[in-house]
């Protein structure tokens, strides 16, 4: 019996062997099926320029394959990813499929694909995918510097060629690339041969071992270059404990001032970098910094060889560290860094260098960071001047203007912003793949608002829509929120509906570091809820932005101040005094708590509130408000603070005159802020029309006929000047006129 439950058992076992074989090889079956039919329909959405769609294609093929154990699926799928890549302007995605290619084209085993037979050889051929695998990345590690790395990959791919039935001779084939490795080793063996032999310690290094030390220096850039592509590859920390090991190797044997060392130190920073760990390299390249500082201004204008030797790897070292601290958030650090290199830049640093280039972009995007966007315009020119001598890709092309744009805009320069970020948009436009510009479009619509152009704006913000709801984050809300902006006055409805969507989604996803525009598109909403009479309304989206800025602990601002007071508005307008007036000292407290203190904010709603206190004849309370202002609003020479100082000794007039009734400091006041300089206006209509009322109202008290039509004549100029018109605003110049009457007669 037990030889029978032993026989039985093994039959049993191989039954359920064969039964899993063919599970497998039915399962294998199928998944080459819908591996072909992926690649079939990834490629048919290639040539309609459906770039995305095919992306995600080729991705489900490569699993599709892997699921299959058809590594020529997976192979030609990936190559397909690398170009499409490419084309979308996602540079290390296209790096991460270029290796993960080469990867498989190395690993295939030829026995075991060339044993498969297939139905659908036609629609690629394996050994010329593996071929262009092999031969991108070789070139780009040929490119690169990486000569041994590419060498290897370059003998797999003359393997393939006598089948493919390339041309050893043509410049394609991978023996005219090896040929060209050759020669370079050859000139960099006599160039390291050639500095030995200049070497102090020359007479310890010739004899028999002569040869031997250049080969194993040769061995050591070799390893070197293993290293850091293991650690470009995977990122692992293990890898860059191995390259930052090697790296000090290489600047023992070579020495901090040989090219050998340089490169190998600039190629492991940009890694570092590339893989986000800046804090790991940030202290290789400090200590090396003082150690070529040893040069003075005036050898270097004398052309001093060594002091030009040492300012150069000077300035590659600082370039390098202002990459470093960029990608630290240390900006101000990183600005430092770049304006010295640019001291010493025109005598070190080759016109049309990778150098120059960096420096030039490291600089702008620090000036930037630094809210110093009109210095950037230069350097951000310069990156421009160079893409386009050197046939750089449209696209980029197009996301350098765009840059460009945003400096000018920022700088005050609105006219050649809205040139740049045109420009910017034609090239978007003329890709192929016309996704991923709705930030320039944002940019140039942001622009047409600030030059009151709000119906183009509208239209192109509009454009944008499909395009930043398919990115999804930040981008639909920005674009809602400018829509808000662009509508606010053309068309008050739509306006308010686009600043519930982005409200909506604030709530939804988040503000994604953005809380300033939470209450920011609060306040917009309600102020056209106020403007219509809404008020029930604008209280409702006031009380709903500061409790989700309550309830997610985020730190108050200037802009939910801005909710408090235009609650106040609301509250005024329903006569609710009490309630209104608590609202206003309330965000009086809030911004009397800002750290670091805002002048413009703080002064701004004390005048509000004492404005409201002295129209209930709260003269005291109002007199305090408005001295305070006056302090505060003195501390900052901005055009809000300005406005805040004048209108405040006005209202100290009126008080003067009436409350006090004491007639000689009401005139003090009036001779403080007569006649009133253009300096003193906002560009904003109601603001500069309120500001003139308030003096009016000074001049009224004292019968000051002359300087009373004076303001009102200027108050009723800017308004005729407006492109918007705000009935509002002509309603309250009326009822003025209407007060003032009968000394204006």
């Amino acid at each position: 019996m037990p030889r029978s439950k032993g026989h039985t058992s093994k039959t049993l076992i191989r039954v359920a062997t064969c039964i899993t074989a063919l599970l497998l090889v039915q399962s294998c079956a199928s998944s080459t099926q819908i591996a072909t039919d992926l690649y079939r329909d990834a490629q048919s959405a290639e040539n309609a320029k459906e770039l995305k769609k095919a992306e995600h294609l080729y991705v489900s093929c490569v699993s599709a394959g892997q699921d299959a154990r058809r590594n020529d699926y997976q192979l030609a799928a990936l190559n397909r990813l690398t170009d499409l890549e490419k084309q979308l302007s996602n540079q290390s995605k296209a790096k991460a499929y270029m290796n993960q290619a080469a990867t498989l084209a190395e690993n295939i085993s030829e026995r075991a694909e060339s044993s498969k037979t297939t139905d659908d050889s036609k629609l690629f051929s394996l050994p010329k995918e593996q071929h262009i695998a092999l031969m991108r990345l070789a070139d780009w590690e040929f490119e690169d510097g990486n000569y041994i790395s590419a060498r290897k990959l370059f003998e797999k791919a003359s393997t393939l060629e006598e089948q493919l039935q390339i041309d050893a001779k043509s410049n394609d084939s991978a023996f005219s690339r090896i040929a060209r490795l050759d020669s370079r080793a050859e000139i960099e063996h006599k160039q390291i041969s050639f500095a030995m032999s200049k070497d102090p310690s020359a007479a310890m290094i010739h004899g028999p071992a002569y040869e031997h030390r250049l080969e194993d220096r040769r061995k050591l850039l070799h390893r070197w270059n293993e290293m850091l592509n293991q650690y470009r590859d995977d990122g692992k920390e293990q890898s860059g404990k191995e390259v930052l090991r090697m790296l000090q190797v290489l600047r023992t044997t070579y020495g901090y001032t040989e090219p050998e060392f340089r490169s190998a130190m600039n190629f492991a920073v940009k890694t570092f970098l590339f893989h986000g760990h800046p804090d790991t390299v940030v202290s290789i390249v400090e200590q090396d910094l003082p150690l070529y500082r040893n040069f003075s201004q005036a050898d270097l204008d004398n052309a001093v060889p060594q002091a030009v030797d040492n300012a150069t790897c000077y300035a590659q070292d600082l370039v390098l560290l202002a990459m470093i601290y960029r990608h630290q958030g240390h900006f101000e650090k990183s600005l430092a860094k770049c304006m010295e290199a640019q001291k010493i830049s025109k005598q070190v640093i080759p016109a049309n260098s990778t150098l120059e280039w960096e420096l030039a972009l490291e600089s702008a995007i620090a000036l930037e960071h630094n809210n110093k966007h009109a210095e950037a315009v230069p350097y951000r020119r310069l990156v421009l001047a160079r893409a386009s001598e050197n046939d750089v890709d449209a696209s980029e092309i197009a996301d350098i203007l765009s840059n460009l744009g945003t400096d000018y805009f920022e700088g005050g320069n609105t006219v050649e912003a809205e040139a740049a970020f045109k420009e910017a948009i034609r090239l978007k436009r003329k890709e192929k793949n016309k996704e991923n510009f709705s930030y320039i479009l944002q940019a140039y619509a942001k622009t047409l608002i600030a030059l009151g152009r709000n119906t183009e704006a509208r239209k192109i913000l509009i454009e944008a829509i499909p395009d930043s709801d398919r990115q999804g984050g930040f981008q639909p809300i920005y674009t809602y929120s400018l829509l808000l902006s662009a509508c606010r006055d053309i068309n008050p409805k739509e306006a308010v509906m686009y600043g519930k969507k982005s409200l909506e989604l604030m709530r939804k996803n988040g503000t994604y570091n953005h809380d300033h525009m939470m209450s920011e598109n609060c306040v917009k909403v309600a102020e056209i809820q106020v403007i219509h009479h809404l008020y029930k309304d604008a209280i409702k989206t006031l009380d709903e932005g500061y409790a989700w800025q309550k309830a997610h602990g985020k730190e108050f601002t200037a802009h939910t101040a801005g909710m408090l007071n235009l609650q106040g508005t609301a509250l005024h307008e329903l006569g609710k005094l009490d309630e209104e007036e608590a609202t206003r000292l309330k965000a009086i407290e809030l911004c009397r708590r800002f750290n670091p203190p805002q002048p413009g904010p703080l002064a701004s709603t004390l005048f509000q509130t004492a404005s409201r206190l002295q129209q209930r004849s709260k003269w005291e309370q109002a007199e305090k408000l408005y001295k305070e202002a006056l302090v505060v609003s003195a501390t900052k020479d901005n055009p809000t603070c300005r406005q805040v100082n004048l209108q405040s000794k006005a209202a100290l007039g009126v008080i003067a005159a009436i409350h006090r009734k004491d007639i000689k400091m009401a005139e003090q006041y009036k001779s403080e802020i007569l006649p009133i300089d253009k300096k003193y206006f906002c560009n904003i209509t109601h603001a500069d029309i309120s500001m003139l009322v308030t003096v009016a109202d000074l001049c009224f008290i004292l019968h000051d006929k002359k300087n009373l039509k004076l303001l009102m004549d200027t108050a009723q100029s800017i308004y005729d000047k407006d492109p918007q018109k705000q009935p509002d605003q002509l309603e309250r110049l009326q009822r003025h006129r209407k007060t003032y009457a009968a000394l204006l007669i």
